[in-house]
C-alpha cells in the first residue's frame, strides 16, 4: 500500500508495492506531493495533478495525456518519452527537466515554464507556445515546432 499526501491533507491510498507503472487514470491528486518519486511508465491519463509537487521526480515513459497539471511543480523532473497530448500547463514549472523525446501535442502552455530544460526530439506543437517561457531550453533537429514558430526569437538554444 502506497500512501500520497497532500498539500490539502488529503491523502490518497494505492493498492500497489510501488508507484513504478501503476494506473491512477482519472484520479484527482490536487496538490499531491510526489517529490523524488519514481513513477516511470505510469499513467495519469485524464487525472487532476493541479498543483502537484514533483519536483525531481521520475516520470519516463509516463502517460499524462489530458492531465490537468496547472501551476504544477515538475521542475528537475525526468520526462524521457512522456506523452503529454492534449494536457494543461499552465503556469507549470518545468524549468530544467528533461522532456527529451516527449509528445506535447495540443498541450495548453499558457506561462509554463521550460526555462533550462531540455527538448531534445520533443514534440513541442501546442498551443499558446508563444507565452511560454523557453530561455536557454536546448533543442534540436528532432524537436517539432509549430508551423512558423522561431524558438530561438523566445531565448531557446539549437544544439
Amino acid at each position: 500500500m502506497q500512501i500520497i499526501k497532500s498539500q490539502t491533507d488529503k491523502e490518497i491510498r494505492i493498492n500497489s508495492e510501488t508507484l513504478e507503472s501503476v494506473v491512477l487514470d482519472n484520479y484527482d491528486m490536487h496538490r499531491a506531493i510526489l517529490t523524488s518519486t519514481n513513477l516511470t511508465n505510469s499513467s495519469f491519463i485524464g487525472a487532476n495533478l493541479r498543483g502537484v509537487d514533483l519536483e525531481g521526480s521520475i516520470l519516463t515513459n509516463a502517460n499524462l495525456t489530458d492531465a490537468f497539471l496547472m501551476v504544477a511543480n515538475l521542475k528537475g523532473t525526468t520526462l524521457l518519452n512522456s506523452k503529454m497530448v492534449n494536457s494543461k500547463l499552465n503556469g507549470a514549472d518545468l524549468c530544467g527537466s528533461d522532456l527529451s523525446n516527449a509528445n506535447l501535442l495540443g498541450a495548453d502552455v499558457w506561462k509554463a515554464d521550460f526555462r533550462d530544460s531540455k527538448l531534445l526530439g520533443t514534440n513541442m506543437n501546442c498551443v499558446r507556445l508563444e507565452e511560454a517561457y523557453l530561455e536557454g531550453a536546448i533543442y534540436n533537429n528532432l524537436t517539432i515546432w509549430p508551423n512558423g514558430f522561431t524558438p530561438e526569437k523566445y531565448g531557446a538554444i539549437k544544439c
